[in-house]
């Protein structure tokens, strides 16, 4: 059957570069790179191909599958300082898979469009210019006072200072960087000249990755993790991301759903938002602690998380929330990320999403190949005892996540957010909007949230609620114990999520108001 093809991505530039793809009849991978190095270009405090990267595909009749783009810790860490550093050479300790993704993903979803396509969005409006959001110019201050370099200015100041927004931006050395790799195959990112500058970049700057490190680095197919609620089926990755968490989350919330046996319209109602909601900041901090305590890339790791996930176990972490609010975990990772979604004609349908984890990742800026470093290594532990401690040749835990679900009507739902601890947080907002108050989609994604922890741009570890969300419910949550406090209404910090819903051969898109973003239908 013909499906109708849509697109979401924070940036509208990059929606719009998916959009084109889809037109010149491209499938739902191709417009996913184009997207990802659309916002590479535009959005480059938040992604680039000095990333990494996680898709979550379904094709119809198919199961969905999982594709790991993640880079990997250097084979030598001798002499590292891991846990002293936050930006800079001493933190660029992981390699960069996110290009590795794009062609593994072309591999086995193959299109009809050439590089030169995919990648011509992306190389036009680094060549030509684009407005700098104000996000990004937030972004450009900040890393100013951080992590001064002049290779960051050289690329990314206007002049002496940061763009304002507004002001056209040029990134003329990712615009040959996309040329080349246009021109000589994604490979070259790993073993070609590309990889050969990159490499003694980061060797001149002090970084331990060498050309091998980045020759080793091969994204790889992984079985998705699956949980079963009255809505249907929800998927996503498995370790060493946070999926396990996500699901974990939407599975206790199942669990509150189905013991309650409320009607719907008690969900509507206040005391049914604020039973809700607390059960969510509950459920948040039960999957975070395990989280915490246990997620690495241990091929364990998928086990534990699959028990965990059964109906015996989550009925028992739903029954331990109490009235009162628990304690907050130990403090978790904070990240930056885009998250993008696509369906094509032939109903592929692509949940995918990449980050070099904090804005401008290390800090680390080749201004000869425009490429932006990672700092990733600091999803590790600290710790040499955790099972997330920093190794030679393994990946940190991810807080990169991409959901999908499969709903009992046989449509489909492709989410997803970017925010690091707010993700999981973010993406259970959206269910329990969309699928359980029944809000119109894009109704579900401007919905006012809650954040719980830190993320994206924030260090307190309490409970902030958007503005019209605690004027409703902060009494009562302040009176259960949670320490909440009240933010603007469509702050950024909340992250920038998007969706696509997928029904026969009608899709419906949207994005979020708290981000630069657009979905566009092709009709």
């Amino acid at each position: 059957m013909a499906y109708q093809a849509a697109v979401t991505a924070p940036h509208f530039l990059a929606a719009q570069s998916g959009e084109k793809i889809l037109k010149s009849g491209g499938n739902a991978i191709e417009a996913c790179i184009a997207m990802a190095s659309t916002l590479s270009v535009v959005y480059p405090h938040m992604t680039n191909p000095g990333g990494d990267g996680f898709w979550l595909i379904h094709k119809p009749g198919e199961m969905p599958v999982g594709l790991n783009a993640a880079g990997h810790a250097a084979a030598n860490l001798d002499g590292v300082e891991f846990g002293d550093h936050l930006r800079g050479p001493k933190v660029a300790l992981t390699t960069a898979g996110a290009v590795s993704g794009w062609n593994e993903a072309l591999i086995r979803y193959p299109g009809q469009l050439t590089l030169s396509q995919l990648l011509s969005p992306a190389i036009d409006l680094a060549r030509n210019g684009f407005p700098v959001s104000e996000s990004l110019h937030n972004a450009l201050i900040k890393l100013a006072v951080d992590y001064p370099s002049k290779d960051f200015s050289k690329v990314f100041f206007n002049g002496s200072k940061p763009y304002e927004t507004g002001d056209i931006m040029k990134l003329p050395a990712i615009a040959n960087t996309f040329r080349d790799l246009s021109e000589r195959g994604f490979s070259d990112w790993s073993s070609g000249e590309l990889a050969k500058k990159n490499a003694d970049y980061l060797y001149k700057q002090g970084s331990p990755i060498t050309i091998r490190d980045l020759e080793k680095t091969k994204a790889f197919w992984c079985e998705a993790l699956e949980l079963e609620t009255i809505w249907g089926k929800f998927y996503n990755m498995g370790a060493p991301t946070q999926g396990g968490s996500s699901l974990n989350i939407i599975g206790i919330l199942n669990q509150l759903v189905t013991t309650t046996t409320k009607p719907k319209s008690f969900w509507l109602t206040q005391q049914g938002e604020q039973l809700a909601l607390h059960t969510l900041i509950e459920a948040v901090k039960i999957a975070f602690n395990w989280r915490n305590e246990q997620l690495s890339d241990s091929t364990d790791c998928d086990g534990d998380i699959k028990l965990r996930l059964n109906a015996t176990q989550l009925n028992e972490q739903f029954t331990s929330i109490s009235e009162q609010a628990q304690a907050w975990p130990n403090p978790g990772p904070t990240g930056d990320t885009v998250w993008m979604g696509a369906v094509d004609k032939n109903g592929l349908a692509v949940s995918y999403i990449q980050s070099i984890y904090w804005e401008f990742g290390s800090g680390l800026v080749n201004p000869e190949t425009g490429v932006v470093w990672n700092n990733r290594c600091l999803g590790f532990n600290n710790n040499p005892e955790h099972p997330n401690s920093i190794k030679p040749g393994h990946q940190p835990m991810h807080t990169l996540n991409p959901p999908l679900a499969i709903l009992d009507d046989n449509s489909r739902l492709i989410y997803g957010t970017m925010g690091g601890e707010g993700q999981p947080q973010t993406q259970a907002a959206i269910i329990w909007r969309y699928l359980l108050q029944e809000f119109s989609l894009s109704n579900a994604i401007a919905a006012p949230r809650w954040l719980l922890g830190k993320t994206w741009g924030k260090s307190q570890d309490n409970l902030k609620l958007e503005q019209s969300l605690y004027e409703r419910l902060g009494t009562k949550l302040l009176e259960q114990g949670h320490d909440a406090v009240a933010a603007a209404d469509f702050a950024e910090f909340f992250g920038h999520a998007g969706a696509i819903h997928i029904k026969d051969n009608d899709s419906t898109a949207a994005t979020d108001p708290r981000s630069d973003g657009a979905a566009i239908v092709i009709k």
